[in-house]
């Protein structure tokens, strides 16, 4: 027999078990091991607190539904040894995706800000690539030295898939040292060099504000707030996501040559680009998108690429018709509407629907339904859902009849408050519908068992519910019966 080649055999072998060994690691993120430790031990590849050593490119696996952080970690400047930056987070300076769903069945997870100590979410340095899957970043608060980039503040590579951002600030600056007074970025800060990519995202309710100093309006050196969803310096990207909701303020408002200064994020006149601001050397390119409701500020600022149908509300950035679309959206408030992160559902006339270039939609949308479901995908983060599911439909009708009859309400204080609840629970159980069409078990059933955690069955309701009343029992039964029937 011939051995010539077993050496060539055992050098393969030792290289396929060396290419194993340097397989990206997988990180738990729970009680023993927190998310601080698991991004250090991600960065350096070693074990740090409970977790274990990262590999390379390292995969952040978030077990829990809340990552509450109460007080910032205070990282120095690599230029100015007296500066530095207030985040949550260790700076992402290696390879790191974060999996708020692990299991893809919509389970949800939050990052969020507690505290009255101001610091942002997430920092990216120039080696650092962070993708971010089906999870919420809210409430960021970019700190007073560096106030840009509520939630994130992008150096590197940043990708959010399935992902939304809320309540994020960018505020004024405190110290004239810094080269701006005004707010950048509620939700995300993209530096010159940076790359963002938001796919099937939501940016929504987030603010950029600017400063208010007497000093400034006497030597007109103010700036007001700019980008109140997102301030682009690099390259950004943005397909079949919804930026909705933001706000871009100016806290001076000036009568007869006499300027006034208000401190309240509600308070004072107009910013800049309440939803996006493009720098002159960013390149933003808006695919299936839309830009929307802003509370104060232009929807767009800046020159953008547009491909396949955007929507922007207020039709600045001179979005080119036909393709480009502008007006009234008609987007529900941000609540959960299926999947695992909230997000904007379309009303039933709102025009994005049925509108996007097929060609360039993403295949599902943020919560995991197919697309298109209609004769074309639906512009934005949420894809209409026009078929229900034949033993979803009954169950459906019972609840659209009991609401007519006054047997089912929502949940709340509010009689707004009461129809966005309402809302989500129609939603919500119109997608598993759709899950269930679709042949993902998983989602529906984990859906199934959301639904009923959020019936009160005897007119006892608490936060936790969505509806209640007299059919709250009759509804109960109905899907527990489509519980059974799916296998679940």
């Amino acid at each position: 027999m011939n051995n010539s080649k077993l050496p060539f055999r055992l050098n393969a072998i030792v290289l396929a078990f060396m290419m194993g060994a340097s397989e990206a690691a997988t990180i738990k993120v729970n009680h023993s091991c927190s998310l601080t430790d698991a991004v250090t031990a991600a960065n350096t590849d070693t074990a740090t607190g409970g977790c274990p050593a990262g590999n390379g490119a390292d995969i952040l696996q978030l077990t829990l539904n809340q990552y509450v952080f109460t007080s910032p970690i205070f990282t120095q400047d690599d230029h100015d040894p007296h500066r530095g930056d207030y985040t949550a987070l260790p700076l992402i300076s290696s390879v790191i995706t974060i999996n708020g769903d692990p299991d893809g069945v919509g389970k949800r997870a939050e990052i969020r800000r507690e505290s009255t100590s101001a610091f942002r979410l997430i920092q990216i340095k120039p080696s650092g690539n962070l993708t971010l899957n089906d999870t919420v970043l809210k409430n960021g608060w970019a700190d007073k030295y560096n106030n840009v980039g509520g939630g994130i503040l992008n150096a590197g590579v940043l990708t959010l898939k399935n992902s939304t951002l809320t309540k994020n600030t960018a505020p004024w600056n405190l110290y004239t040292y810094s080269g701006s007074h005004s707010g950048l970025g509620g939700a995300i800060f993209n530096s010159a060099g940076g790359k963002v990519t938001l796919l099937n995202s939501t940016i929504s309710g987030n603010t950029a504000i600017a400063s208010c100093f007497f000093s400034d309006l006497i030597n007109n050196s103010y700036e007001p707030g700019r980008g109140g969803g997102i301030f682009n310096r690099g390259i950004l990207n943005l397909r079949n996501s919804t930026v909705s909701n933001n706000m871009a303020q100016d806290s001076k408002t000036c009568i007869n040559d006499y300027c006034y200064c208000y401190i309240g994020a509600e308070n004072g006149g107009i910013g800049i680009g309440g939803g996006i601001f493009n720098t002159t050397t960013g390149k933003t390119t808006l695919t299936n998108s839309v830009i929307a409701n802003s509370r104060k500020g232009a929807d767009c600022v800046g020159t953008i690429i547009f491909q396949g149908v955007n929507l922007i509300e207020d039709g600045s950035c001179n979005i080119p018709p036909p393709r480009g679309l502008s007006g009234d959206p008609k987007l529900m408030p941000l609540t959960f509407n299926g999947g695992s992160t909230p997000t904007h559902a379309p009303s039933p006339d709102s025009i994005v629907i049925n509108r996007g270039g097929d060609y360039r939609c993403t295949p599902t949308d943020q919560r995991g339904v197919l697309r298109p479901d209609g004769m074309h995908c639906d512009l934005g983060a949420v894809e209409y859902i026009t078929s229900v599911n034949a033993p979803v439909k009954p169950i459906l009708d019972f609840f659209d009849a009991s609401l007519q009859n006054n047997e089912l309400s929502g949940v709340g204080k509010y009689k707004a408050i009461q129809v966005i609840r309402l809302s989500s629970f129609r939603n919500q159980l119109v997608t598993t519908g759709s899950f269930l069409d679709n042949k993902s078990k998983n989602k529906a059933c984990f859906q199934i068992n959301i639904l009923l955690k959020s019936i009160d069955p005897n007119n006892t309701p608490d936060l936790n519910d969505l509806v209640t009343g007299n059919a709250g029992s009759g509804l109960t039964d109905k899907i527990n019966s489509l519980k059974i029937s799916s296998g679940c």
